[in-house]
């Protein structure tokens, strides 16, 4: 019997079937009547949507489901909320507002998602979704440092200003007394750039309503099951029991599939009304 105890290599499992090409993503997993789904985002970083009218998309060829922030502020559907935020001293000025799974009002990057088209096939959902009118009041952008600047344009209307937290630790006082008592001290200023991750596998979510019973699976390429089945249950008032959450091969994510994203929340949505598989698969683009 081989011995186990903490400190001991842990012999990998998955490499052979990996490296033989025998993976099964996300993207490999198919039902039958499955549909494809496709998101319309912002061209624009910042802007009011005046008007959206997606009547020319629903009437499209083989278009079964067109959905926008209209509806979700419609059936009072709640955005995803934040699970890692730091928590605040009282009294002190912090704003974590939860992201929409589809804008209503104000798009705030490029990308945003306005849209969500579902077709029989993924060429007729994007072609539809060219058909959606949408009336944008571009807004002034912020980008990095300059939306710390008096007078910069705030990305979220209620909020105090564009940041959305302060932390400082530890006991002001008796650091400015050493400070001031040293012999030498070093000042730096460090500039943390942009990062994101690019994972090998783009993220992608299938979901697959069952008749018999009401449950639903959904497939994703997700690094927290458990968390995508309480967020996506929880935003769709369905019982956290019916939603069953598959996390297939993940082809790179460094934490980035971690989170729930709303185009996980968005199939499961589509695929309740549809009574039909609903596929997305992101896009290099």
């Amino acid at each position: 019997m081989r011995e186990f105890r903490i400190g001991l290599p842990v012999e990998r499992e998955e490499d052979l079937r990996l490296l033989r090409g025998r993976g099964r993503y996300a993207d490999d997993v198919n039902a039958a009547r499955q549909t494809r789904a496709f998101v319309l985002r912002s061209p624009h970083a910042h802007a009011r949507i005046r008007a959206i009218d997606p009547e020319a998309a629903r009437a499209a060829p083989s278009v079964l489901c067109v959905l926008t922030g209209e509806d979700v502020v419609r059936e009072n559907l709640s955005g995803i909320p934040c699970v890692s935020f730091p928590k605040q001293a009282p009294g002190s000025r912090a704003h974590c507002p939860d992201q929409p799974i589809l804008v209503a009002a104000k798009v705030r990057h490029v990308g945003d998602r306005v849209a969500l088209v579902v077709a029989e096939t993924l060429a007729q959902a994007k072609d539809a979704a060219e058909r959606i009118d949408i009336d944008y009041e571009v807004l002034p952008a912020v980008t990095l440092a300059d939306a710390a600047q008096p007078g910069a344009a705030r990305v979220w209307d209620e909020a105090d200003s564009n940041v959305s937290f302060e932390l400082e630790v530890g006991d002001r006082h008796e650091v400015d007394e050493q400070f001031a008592t040293a012999f030498h001290s070093t000042k730096i200023r460090v500039h943390y750039p942009r990062a994101s991750a690019n994972s090998i596998e783009p993220r992608a979510a299938l979901a697959h309503p069952f008749a018999t019973d009401g449950r639903f699976t959904l497939y994703s390429s997700t690094q927290g099951p458990f968390r995508v089945r309480e967020v996506v249950s929880g935003i769709l008032g369905m019982p956290e029991l019916d939603l069953r959450v598959v996390a297939m091969d993940v082809g790179g994510a460094f934490g980035m599939k971690g989170q729930t994203y709303p185009e996980e929340v968005l199939v499961a949505w589509a695929a309740a009304k549809l009574e039909r598989p609903v596929k997305w698969t992101a896009e290099r683009s």
